[in-house]
């Protein structure tokens, strides 16, 4: 009886190393990603940020925050928005060769904007065809843009305009300084 104790101990532990092993030697580090100019200038923003946000709607300014991190092997950029008490975040990663940011807000939407339009200061993103999201159907951000030089690394600015279901259109701006 204890022959086969053994026996069955010994052949468990065999199976189960060679399953070990043999995962072990499948698995592959993916290859090297290499990000667009585009990807990098926003990789540039890695930190907090902290300033005002202004609203076309009531005139009025509330705080603004926002943290950038890089993930997922270089391969996507959580950007942590708070506005006044609110908190959002959105992603960018790139999908056909295109920079895309999806905002996950507090209207309860998610739309993605595309890159339409690069320059070393400024990156443009517009509501990505294809989305369910619909002008005039629909309350969601559609369109942002971020606005930083490299030679006044601790300034940050941003824009964007929501569009709602009603016809209105709010256009905000942010003005923030590096404050990590």
């Amino acid at each position: 009886m204890r022959n086969s104790i053994i026996n069955i101990l010994s052949i468990t532990a065999i199976i189960f190393g060679s399953i070990s092993t043999g995962y072990t030697e499948e698995v592959q580090e993916p290859p090297p990603y290499e990000p667009s100019a585009a990807f990098k200038q926003i990789e540039k923003l890695e930190g907090s940020w902290a300033g005002k946000l202004w609203s076309s709607h009531n005139d009025e300014y509330i705080d603004l925050k926002l943290d950038y991190k890089v993930i997922s092997a270089r391969s996507t950029i959580v950007e942590t928005v708070v506005e006044g008490e609110t908190e959002m975040i959105s992603l960018y990663h790139e999908k056909d060769n295109v920079l895309r940011m999806k905002h996950y807000c507090a209207l309860r939407t998610q739309p993605e904007l595309d890159l339409s339009e690069r320059s070393d200061t400024a990156l443009s993103f517009v509501h990505a065809p294809g989305t369910d999201l619909v002008e005039g159907q629909d309350d969601f951000v559609n369109s942002y843009k971020i606005s930083y030089d490299p030679e006044t690394p601790n300034e940050l600015k941003t824009y964007y305009t929501v569009t709602f279901a009603d016809g209105q259109m709010w256009n905000r701006k942010g003005t923030l300084t590096r404050v990590d």
